[in-house]
């Protein structure tokens, strides 16, 4: 077996691992263990599993808040929102994209008849990051061509432009971009 530990690690961790008078916990999102004594964690738990409320808002205060904010909105009151720049950068690009590109703005949205299913039922990553039917294939004879066809060239520079990178690797070619 190849382990990228010594074996002085290894046997401090079996040694952890087989202590039946501790508690460890697995890696949290944080990656952080907790090694704990079994005691005081059972302690613990009988504790939290005895609290008979959860903390949180009281509920006076809470439905003071909700009457505040519906009092608001029935005056008018509204939150300005940019909806465009609320979006992820992929959800830029594709806006974008459809603005400044509108055959291909058509291609996705029209389902015109005679239009491969794949071009307008897809996800934006494959679009953004050239997969599915927006790969770029090349034959045989050199011609370069899509199932989908698009600005390839406007595409690449608004990846750019919003900062998305983008790496393929193909048996014809390298490309990265961004």
């Amino acid at each position: 077996m190849i382990r990228n530990i010594s074996d002085e690690e290894f046997h401090a961790i079996n040694t952890l691992k087989n202590n039946k008078e501790i508690i460890i916990s697995r890696a949290d999102k944080g990656n952080a263990i907790i090694i704990m004594d079994r005691k005081n964690y059972m302690e613990k738990i009988q504790q939290i599993l005895q609290l008979k409320q959860p903390k949180g808002i009281k509920r006076e205060e809470l439905v003071k808040l909700i009457r505040k904010a519906a009092k608001l909105i029935m005056n008018g009151f509204s939150i300005p929102v940019n909806s465009i720049e609320n979006l992820a950068p992929d959800g830029q690009l594709f806006i974008e994209m459809c603005k400044r590109d509108k055959k291909f703005c058509e291609l996705v949205t029209a389902r015109a008849p005679g239009t491969d299913f794949g071009c307008y039922h897809f996800w934006v990553e494959e679009l953004i990051h050239e997969r599915g039917p927006w790969r770029e294939q090349v034959s045989t004879h050199g011609i370069r061509k899509t199932r989908c066809s698009y600005n390839l060239t406007l595409m690449r520079e608004l990846r750019d432009k919003y900062g998305i990178r983008h790496y393929e690797i193909s048996v014809n070619q390298s490309k990265i971009s961004g």
